[in-house]
């Protein structure tokens, strides 16, 4: 008797947690996911290829593969190349911003209450998260969605360096010093300091492809005429520059 009574008790509590689990989405939502540490690559179950950027936090469900839609959530930047499926579209949400794709390459960048998206290939559909209305973005297109701004900004993507983060290559052209900085210490994770400011409005032309960042700080200190003094992950640039 005290067996039975101990069976059916199990039994009861298993089902209350299944009913439980049901309308809490507990266990069907339980969640897998990657926090990189440094620019790292993610290959997911269904084949899509993602570079995620250092601290950039990806986490989806552990039923991905199976569910209707293949959904994930990013914090911070990546570059996706999504696996084809268009009877599974991809879905990205950010913060502020939901992107849907079937199949295509395209970088997200994510911040507080700003999400922008550029297309590499294909096509993306790009909405608020709490919207309806939406935007579709192909490939050489940019789209934002920002707290700052009521609607949806689409333009041309003229920034040729969006990726330089992922592939270590650099194209300035007239680039102004401080946007230059600005890609350096993404990719490389240091810190370039000015000892005088107005350098950082010194116009910039060079090319780079994965060079050590040592060589570019020396190439930038000749051309402009600076003097360049290393510390630990701490480069600081003098002179009268331009």
């Amino acid at each position: 008797n005290y067996l039975k009574i101990a069976a059916s008790f199990i039994i009861l509590i298993a089902a209350t947690a299944l009913v439980y689990g049901y309308f809490t989405g507990f266990g069907s939502l339980a969640s897998s996911g990657v926090i990189a540490k440094s620019e790292e690559n993610v290959t997911l179950v269904d084949g899509s290829k993602l570079y995620l950027a250092m601290s950039g936090k990806l986490t989806y469900q552990s039923d991905f593969e199976k569910d209707v839609q293949r959904k994930v959530k990013l914090e911070g930047k990546a570059f996706f190349d999504i696996q084809e499926d268009k009877s599974k579209p991809f879905i990205i949400q950010t913060n502020n911003a939901e992107i849907e794709v079937t199949g295509t390459s395209f970088m997200i960048d994510e911040k507080p209450g700003y999400t922008e998206v550029i297309v590499a290939s294909g096509s993306v559909k790009l909405k608020k998260a709490d919207g309806v209305s939406y935007i579709r973005l192909s490939k050489g297109e940019t789209g934002v969605v920002s707290k700052d701004v009521k609607g949806l900004v689409k333009r041309n993507n003229r920034n040729k360096n969006y990726l330089s983060w992922m592939t270590g290559s650099f194209e300035f052209q007239a680039t102004p010093m401080f946007q230059v900085i600005d890609l350096l210490e993404q990719k490389y994770h240091i810190k370039i300091k000015l000892e005088d400011k107005m350098i950082g409005n010194c116009k910039y032309n060079a090319t780079f492809d994965n060079r050590s960042i040592d060589d570019i700080v020396e190439i930038i200190g000749k051309s402009l005429g600076l003097t360049v003094t290393k510390g630990d992950n701490v480069y600081t640039l003098g002179g009268p520059g331009c």
